[in-house]
């Protein structure tokens, strides 16, 4: 190449550089003006923000929150997947997760329908890959245990998801571009399936207790009370919190307290996650 060729680089370290001229040359704004270059709005693109509690990419994928146990078991009955048999099971892992579930679920497999990847015999719904590097599938003995283990990474405060707030800085991680995924489109599905599952209506609180007669203070020894018993209060009374009874309520207190454990560590990133744009 001849010294005469034109060299932007040049210019750039040149004193035309103090001028405003030079300063626009060198920003790049002069040929995005002539068509050559994306405008920087598209280069960072976003989804519109929620409007009347509609859940889009700006949604905290951590509040998705649950679907009824009939809509869940009807999606998997709607494409006859194989994993309409652990429907329950299944669900009883997600406490809090259910309704991203099925939208990812659907966006990756089709309730684990599309088999040209990954086999059924992997259990493996969310295309999640081994935690060794490989970039081998992982599998699972049961579509229930890929849920949980779904669950735990997602809500891992160690994990590569603490930081991400939003359903958008989600999916950037969990499909990323240089994996040959399209973002954009992705949230776009996971966002009009999530829209397609009713959420789970809050159960109504228990009515009130009778106040308990006072004691008079027995000064006798007592057994020390178990761990388990040693809970926070509620909010109401003040009366230690009721011991969790089915297997579904202890998930749901597990999930509960993993999240609980990941927001701190969200916090202390600080840094906001770029974000990703198809080009």
């Amino acid at each position: 190449m001849h010294d005469s060729v034109f060299r932007p680089a040049a210019w750039c370290g040149s004193p035309v550089t103090r001028r405003a001229f030079g300063r626009w040359l060198c920003t790049g704004s002069l040929l995005v003006a002539l068509g050559f270059g994306p405008p920087v709005a598209a280069a960072r693109r976003r989804l519109p923000p929620a409007a009347g509690g509609a859940v889009t990419g700006h949604s905290p994928w951590r509040e998705l929150g649950d679907t009824p146990a009939a809509t869940f078991r009807a999606e998997f009955d709607r494409l006859g997947s194989p994993m309409r048999r652990e429907a329950d099971a299944i669900r009883d892992e997600l406490a809090g997760f259910s309704r991203l579930y099925l939208a990812m679920a659907f966006m990756e497999t089709k309730y684990a329908t599309y088999q040209e990847i990954i086999p059924p015999s992997y259990h493996n719904a969310l295309a999640v890959k081994a935690g060794d590097g490989s970039g081998a599938w992982d599998r699972y003995p049961s579509f229930q245990d890929g849920a949980r283990t779904w669950v735990r990474r997602l809500a891992d405060p160690r994990g590569p998801y603490a930081g991400a707030d939003t359903l958008r800085d989600l999916i950037a991680i969990y499909a990323p571009r240089f994996d040959n995924n399209k973002v954009t489109r992705y949230v776009a599905t996971v966002v009009d399936q999530i829209g397609r599952f009713p959420l789970e209506p809050e159960p109504e609180p228990e009515p009130d207790r009778k106040p308990r007669p006072e004691r008079d203070p027995d000064p006798a020894p007592r057994r020390p009370a178990a761990a388990a018993s040693v809970r926070a209060a509620d909010a109401g009374d003040g009366r230690p919190a009721k011991k969790p009874r089915s297997r579904g309520e202890k998930i749901a207190r597990r999930n509960r307290l993993r999240l609980a454990e990941q927001r701190p560590a969200a916090a202390e990133a600080g840094d906001r996650l770029p974000v990703e744009d198809d080009a």
